[in-house]
């Protein structure tokens, strides 16, 4: 929860017209069992308070703790509107902080460091599910990413876990961005987290998600073939927005992208819009030392373009690369002579000449 840590933070939440106040003030720990309040920063205080909507301040129960600059904590119940003693205050606490602690995610990084210690990643795994908020949720599979050494087959669990208990496309990427900048991606954890990333509806997280895995130094072939395959529009699933779409495929390291053959290339076909797909294209054909293979599959690419303007902008690139030869000239003609407009064609012709491509072709 935000300000947990440190300095002055709140916050208010309705639901089933009962609504839930939380303030505090530094940084607050809770016994292990989560039914007290252990410590509090010097002059520092928590408190919650629950009431039926907002103006049942007469009947409201409310909890404070307030520590003085020693250190010692000052304890106040209120429940149902009236100061209760406290021993009757104390059994009241304890069955109710327990649930707030946990679907507030107060204090979820030392949570999760005392479950991983007694329980494991499992364990926390189990107190993930209790819990009834996503967002919540969300916050203890952070923690458990960034806190534990997970092996391939215990973030392979919680990557799959993670799918149904979340709520959010924000949710599920950072979870999966958490989880690609700490660990490395094999065969099974990859599919795991390629799988993820499809349940994401927003082409947006979904492009963050799945760059975190791609940009990682590595990254096998077969892993980011999936993650590619992820993106690649297929039925409801895949990234749809050809910007995004475009925008990840740029963010592939060109070695990366070089290694994966056909199903970049594929993914590069599944752009509908000339510009996007221009502007991948375009990346592809700077690339340093491409060979005639790389060149005949740029060249191609253009030719379902409908676009004369952004075909011609591609087969420049390629043109004003260098002199072409061979096979990398032949597929830079024959692209060239499949666009109409005779202006359009002119340039790339024009740009083969100045480098002495369409000479040596003739």
């Amino acid at each position: 929860m935000k300000g947990d840590r440190g300095g002055s933070w709140s916050m208010v939440r309705t639901e089933n017209g009962k609504t839930l106040k939380v303030q505090g003030k530094g940084r607050v720990e809770f016994t292990d069992d989560d039914s007290d309040v252990k410590s509090l920063e010097p002059g520092g205080r928590f408190s919650f308070e629950t009431a039926n909507g907002w103006f049942s301040g007469f009947s409201a129960s409310r909890f404070e703790a307030t520590a003085a600059r020693d250190g010692s904590i000052t304890r106040t119940y209120t429940i149902d509107g009236k100061n209760v003693s406290d021993d009757e205050g104390r059994k009241w606490l304890a069955a109710t902080l327990p649930d707030l602690v946990r679907d507030l995610a107060i204090g979820a990084d030392t949570r999760v460091k005392r479950i991983l210690a007694t329980a494991g990643p499992d364990g926390v795994l189990v107190e993930i599910r209790r819990i009834k908020s996503g967002w919540a949720r969300h916050v203890y599979f952070v923690q458990l990413l960034d806190q534990a050494n997970l092996d391939s087959a215990t973030l392979t669990r919680t990557l799959k876990a993670a799918g149904p208990l979340l709520d959010s496309d924000f949710e599920r990427a950072a979870v999966l961005k958490k989880a690609a900048e700490r660990f490395p991606l094999d065969e099974t954890s990859g599919t795991a987290y390629a799988d993820l990333s499809r349940t994401i509806a927003s082409d947006f997280e979904a492009r963050q998600a799945l760059a975190a895995a791609l940009m990682r130094a590595d990254i096998s072939p077969a892993v980011a073939a999936r993650m590619v395959r992820a993106a690649t529009p297929q039925g409801t699933a895949g990234i749809e927005s050809d910007f995004e779409l475009a925008e990840l495929l740029q963010q592939v390291p060109p070695a990366v992208a070089g290694s994966l053959g056909q199903v970049y290339l594929d993914a590069v076909a599944s752009i509908g819009s000339d510009f996007e797909r221009k502007r991948v294209l375009s990346a592809m054909a700077r690339r340093p030392g491409l060979d005639a293979s790389a060149v005949a599959a740029i060249a191609a690419l253009t030719t379902s373009m409908q676009s004369d303007f952004e075909r011609a902008e591609v087969l420049l690139v390629l043109a004003n690369s260098g002199r072409l030869e061979g096979a990398s000239r032949d597929a830079v003609l024959k692209a060239a002579e499949r666009i109409s407009s005779d202006f359009e064609r002119g340039r790339v012709l024009s740009a083969l000449m100045k480098t002495g491509t369409l000479t040596s072709a003739r």
